[in-house]
């Protein structure tokens, strides 16, 4: 069944509720009469196991299916072992906070491509993948979801041709499609490529039904992705 709700806190959630996470579910569901949320990890993982935990009790009580994003700062093309340490911890710790929030989707940033070949970085990407499913298992994290989410930016791995095929992986890898990202990469023709991205993703993706999707306002220009409104998740 298809769910809607925002991404993160906005300013009316702020002016009405103080911007207080634990209010959320009660507010969405009485005020604004949806049915999920995203609860952002992206500049850090700073809530308490209490706070999780109260946050998830008010999901369960209201009926909003809570999700996450992963800190913006993951990047699994870099060559680096310690950056890969880092990866991994801070997907696990995103895990673990939203086991306790009662959810399970986390979505992912994958990587920027840097100076290296797009392909180098596909591979070592792909690479960090199959590592990453031996630290989930060693964490008994078996009921979670990574989404993989499009970008918006040529310097961001992230078409949704690139990230399909990483799905396949694992059955806890997933696939985010952010429409507002990808009307950037095509400069505003999201509807030229729709049966391009109906046909494609269905061929390659072996649980079309898991996918996910944003809706974002996002001003796009020659660089790409000059700013972003998101509006739900």
């Amino acid at each position: 069944m298809m769910k809607f709700g925002p991404s993160g806190a906005d300013v009316l959630f702020a002016d009405e509720c103080g911007g207080d996470f634990e209010k959320m579910p009660k507010w969405l569901k009485e005020k604004m009469n949806l049915d999920a949320c995203e609860y952002p990890f992206n500049l850090g993982i700073h809530v308490s196991d209490a706070k999780a935990t109260k946050i998830g009790e008010n999901a369960k009580k209201y009926g909003i299916e809570i999700s996450a994003h992963a800190p913006y700062y993951i990047n699994f093309a870099n060559p680096s072992e310690d950056f890969e340490y880092k990866n991994n911890a801070y997907i696990v710790s995103s895990l673990k906070k939203l086991k306790l929030m009662g959810g399970r989707r986390l979505v992912v940033h994958l990587a920027t491509q840097g100076k290296a070949e797009r392909a180098d970085c596909l591979n070592l990407i792909k690479e960090r993948l199959i590592s990453l499913k031996k630290v989930l298992d060693e964490n008994e994290l078996f009921d979670c979801m990574i989404c993989f989410e499009t970008m918006g930016k040529y310097s961001q791995i992230g078409t949704y041709q690139e990230l399909a095929p990483l799905t396949n992986l694992d059955d806890r890898y997933n696939l985010t499609l952010d429409f507002g990202h990808i009307n950037c990469i095509v400069q505003g023709a999201l509807k030229q490529v729709a049966v391009d991205l109906e046909t494609h993703v269905t061929a390659i993706v072996h649980t079309i039904q898991r996918i996910g999707a944003f809706a974002s306002q996002i001003e796009h220009g020659l660089r790409i992705d000059v700013d972003q409104f998101e509006l739900c998740g």
